[in-house]
């Protein structure tokens, strides 16, 4: 997390994006979970039980020059709130 991201957590949950854009829904199973990162105006977001944030944020994939680099971060407030506009104000 950068040092201006502060996590956004709504209930119990975390606002993590996916760091690259998605294309369609992601589906991501961690600790017998089932999360999906649903974009929505270019943010693809998906709200976390916080205890399995850790988790998903040591997902790592292989990219330039074989770097593995992490593929979800915690989105701030302005993507979580943007998301939520244009997911009808839902979390799910």
């Amino acid at each position: 997390m950068d040092n201006i991201t502060k996590p956004v957590i709504v209930d119990g949950k975390t606002a993590l994006y996916a760091r690259r854009g998605l294309q369609g829904d992601k589906v991501v199973n961690v600790n017998g979970k089932t999360y999906t990162f649903k974009p929505r105006g270019g943010v693809g977001i998906a709200w976390i039980d916080n205890a399995d944030v850790g988790a998903i944020l040591e997902i790592r994939a292989v990219c330039c020059g074989g770097q593995r680099t992490p593929v979800f971060d915690y989105a701030n407030s302005n993507q979580a709130s943007y998301w939520l506009q244009l997911n009808g104000g839902s979390y799910e």
